[in-house]
């Protein structure tokens, strides 16, 4: 398994909760001190930081030895990113997953410019659900609102 954006952590901790003994997460960020920070509080064996692009994901994958990725689990700002970045990344994303397997992304209600007053405040409006569609065969969405700030979680299969 794969989570793209490990951030602080949180979501980390909730994958390896209900991850198999014997499976692997390899945790990608681009930015050094996220990656010090959960190799320093959270001691797991299955967890593998790795310090690198999201971009550059088949490059990781190879130097790791890893062939397909059964899930992605990505916390990316897609929102916030330029469409060749984002384009690049889920490009990427889907030539790493295995046949069978999904991507996860979340989007939070903020970053997708709803409610509309948000879009009147210098907030772009991104159809991420739109954007997914074009990788990924089939794209279910749930909001979960009892998240802060509250989210939408996208599921997406090859």
């Amino acid at each position: 398994m794969i989570e793209l954006g490990v951030g602080t952590g949180a979501i980390t901790s909730g994958i390896l909760a209900h991850l198999r003994p014997d499976a692997r997460l390899y945790a990608i960020d681009l930015n050094p001190v996220f990656i010090r920070h959960i190799q320093s509080r959270i001691r797991d064996r299955r967890l593998i930081p790795v310090l690198g692009r999201a971009e550059q994901l088949q490059a990781l994958m190879n130097s790791l030895r890893i062939r397909k990725a059964d899930a992605i689990v990505s916390s990316l700002g897609l929102t916030n990113m330029e469409d060749g970045q984002r384009s690049e990344i889920m490009g990427q994303a889907v030539d790493c997953l295995a046949p069978r397997g999904l991507l996860s992304q979340y989007q939070y209600l903020h970053a997708s410019g709803e409610p509309n007053w948000l879009g009147r405040v210098g907030l772009k409006r991104f159809q991420e659900e739109e954007f997914l569609r074009r990788y990924f065969g089939t794209v279910s969405s749930e909001r979960v609102m009892r998240n802060l700030p509250p989210a939408t979680v996208f599921t997406c299969r090859r």
